[in-house]
């Protein structure tokens, strides 16, 4: 696994996505974090655990969020494999699949919502090009 310092980024901002927009506004601001991380080894582990965190939040049910996030992200991942040049794609299916979240879950939804996960997105995937690896020197 190679870890390096986008990657403990993207998952601390993630956290504090979830809390801020899904604890305070009720937006669904981490999918294109989420999105933006699946290539990452632990990507359906995290999705499990972002989807108890949204049920916690939403007051629904543990198990279907967390469904929800992981079959998106194995459907994401699997459609994508073939394509490059994805940030396009990536965008879209974090619009797709925050609407479709909020809709069969019953939560919250407006336009303000998708135009802040669109900000998010492109905010995010603007970041993503800047990597700094860490390196380990043995003595």
């Amino acid at each position: 696994m190679n870890q390096d310092k986008n990657t403990i980024k993207a998952i601390l901002a993630l956290g504090v996505a979830v809390i801020l927009g899904e604890g305070i506004l009720g937006w669904g601001i981490y999918w294109p974090i989420l999105l933006m991380l699946s290539d990452w080894d632990g990507i359906f582990w995290l999705g499990l655990i972002v989807g108890i965190l949204v049920a916690i939040f939403g007051a629904i049910s543990v198990g279907l969020p967390s469904l929800f996030i992981v079959v998106v992200l194995g459907l994401s991942s699997f459609s994508l494999r073939t394509k490059r040049g994805s940030e396009m794609w990536l965008v879209l299916i974090s619009l797709a699949a925050n609407g479709l979240m909020d809709k069969i879950f019953g939560l919250s939804w407006g336009l303000v919502e998708m135009v802040g996960v669109l900000v998010a997105a492109i905010l995010v995937f603007s970041w993503e090009g800047r990597g700094d690896s860490i390196k380990v020197h043995y003595k």
